[in-house]
């Protein structure tokens, strides 16, 4: 059994395919089959298998037209997000604007509930076309578009570039979470936010490749000198940290027993802890992230948990736009 600390990390690459092949390797650990070009398979592969979740981990600034701007306000997607302080701007991930476009043909070919017309399919279909001119990712998009530039339009890649606001609404972030599942289960609840998780139903912790046991995040609220006491009278002197300790090497030996006679991974889990470590990543705006902040960290509702505020301090710590969220 291996005991670890939290740890927190942003990723990015400004390929989005690249991108979303590091996010999504997480959920199935397979991290060492990336190459220099798998990501155009890997998310090609993510398309055609409709796992449009995790295509929702980069998301696209663009300044628009008017005659895109105002369609698109008109489909009313959630997952497209609109400003227009002097200039205006749209963003969202390719599974919104796939999302969108499969929304306004279904209803204009099922009795056109909405009064949706060429000029809404003309608008998102200009997007997704210059997006894929503009970062070369005929892939993300299941190589159904022609790359095309729209001379009308431009992708924004350098968030220096934004207003405060355009910052707040349009802004974005991938962060890494390595903490125990107790943690990831309050992080899955906010929304809207986009999430890869390694997955249990997939990872044989009995593998070579997690050298055959599982990992354990330390609890840092039971001190591991606290003076011990004797159990039933007994010789055996244990205290909180030792109970915790002993209770998931059994549960280990539980889980390898499981596997060894014939449980499947998905089934065997049910023994796992909540101490287990995972590794999670959770996409968002910065106006989100300003939320999580808030709640996980500050504690506007009321404290948080000792391990959620101990991964939202090294967040707030090591990154200046969570710093600078966290005093809004």
């Amino acid at each position: 059994m291996n005991i670890v600390q939290a740890q927190v990390r942003e990723m990015f690459d400004r390929n989005p395919q690249k991108h979303i092949e590091a996010i999504g390797r997480i959920c199935y650990k397979s991290e060492d089959m990336t190459t220099n070009d798998s990501h155009r398979s890997f998310v090609k592969r993510m398309h055609n298998n409709r796992h449009w979740a995790m295509l929702e981990h980069f998301r696209f600034i663009l300044q628009v037209p008017a005659f895109v701007y105002e369609p698109i306000g008109e489909i009313g997607s959630p997952y497209i997000v609109r400003t227009n302080g002097g200039r205006m701007m749209i963003s969202g991930s390719a599974r919104g604007f796939m999302d969108a476009l499969e929304f306004v043909e279904w209803d204009m070919h099922n009795g056109n509930h909405y009064g949706f017309n060429s000029s809404h399919v003309a608008a998102i279909m200009s997007v997704i076309k210059h997006i894929v001119w503009h970062y070369g990712c005929n892939e993300l998009f299941g190589g159904a578009y022609s790359p095309c530039e729209q001379y009308t339009m431009r992708c924004i890649d350098d968030f220096s570039e934004l207003t405060e606001l355009e910052n707040m609404k349009h802004g974005w972030h991938s962060v890494l979470f390595t903490c125990d599942r107790g943690v990831s289960h309050e992080l899955v609840r906010h929304r809207p936010a986009s999430f890869a998780q390694e997955s249990t139903r997939y990872c044989n912790y009995t593998k070579g490749k997690f050298g055959g046991s599982i990992t354990v995040i330390d609890p840092i609220f039971f001190d591991k000198d606290e003076e011990r006491k004797d159990i039933d009278g007994s010789d055996f002197a244990i205290n909180k940290y030792d109970v915790w300790q002993n209770c998931m090497k059994n549960l280990e030996k539980a889980y390898t027993l499981m596997i060894e006679f014939g449980a499947t991974p998905q089934e065997a889990r049910t023994i796992l802890p909540n101490s287990l470590k995972t590794d999670i990543v959770l996409t968002a705006t910065n106006e989100e992230w300003s939320h999580i902040i808030d709640l996980r960290y500050v504690g506007s509702t009321g404290n948080p948990h000792p391990q959620m505020v101990e991964a939202m301090t090294i967040l707030v710590n090591n990154y200046d736009w969570a710093a600078d969220l966290s005093q809004r």
